[in-house]
């Protein structure tokens, strides 16, 4: 998305492709059985996509630049801001 959006300052996008195995796949479903099991059971309890951006956003308050913890921007690959949803914003 950044070398799409600005191009003049994009010179190279590396890319890891880690070797996919038997193994290591049935590592990382085991991984995310918890995360996706949480993600589930939010769908379930709601009943739209507002609500589900809510749940979403007050299970995940304490992660950086989470929208509910308070107005906050990050800046994108050309340095200007990008606006996160704010509870009160939808």
């Amino acid at each position: 998305m950044a070398a799409a959006r600005c191009p003049d300052k994009v010179k190279a996008l590396i890319l890891e492709d880690p070797v996919l195995t038997l193994d290591n796949y049935k590592r990382t479903v085991d991984a995310s059985r918890d995360m996706y099991g949480l993600w589930l059971d939010l769908k379930k309890s709601v009943q739209s996509e507002k609500e589900l951006s809510l749940a979403l956003a007050d299970k995940y308050r304490e992660y950086p630049a989470s929208p509910v913890s308070g107005s906050c921007s990050l800046p994108d690959a050309c340095g200007s801001s990008i606006p996160h949803i704010s509870r009160t914003a939808l």
